[in-house]
């Protein structure tokens, strides 16, 4: 996310520690240039809160692994194995037109 500093335009990420939202500078003036530099941060180790969108929805709607259904079922709702597997497909269609190393923060 671009911000004006002292009159010039530079980009900056966030990330959650300890329940509180951080804001870093990259330094950068072109947002292609702070996507490389956040690609290294993650290279390197730095942003751990940093995961693919594939990571994300690895057990998304897998029937007794999703942690969304388990939560439905503890609030007395229903939500049948049919339906997850229907839900999970959509997903898996998604997936095949999304970049792989799509990155969700």
């Amino acid at each position: 996310m671009p911000r004006i500093v002292n009159g010039k335009e530079v980009w900056y990420y966030w990330f959650m520690e300890n329940g509180k939202q951080i804001r870093k500078s990259t330094r950068c003036k072109k947002e292609n240039e702070a996507k490389a530099f956040h690609r290294q941060l993650v290279k390197e180790g730095e942003d751990k809160d940093f995961i693919t969108l594939n990571q994300f929805i690895e057990e998304f709607f897998i029937w007794n692994k999703c942690h969304w259904i388990k939560k439905q079922h503890a609030k007395g709702k229903s939500f049948s194995d049919s339906v997850a597997k229907s839900r999970r497909d959509h997903l898996d269609n998604l997936n095949i037109y999304l970049d792989k190393s799509s990155h969700f923060c």
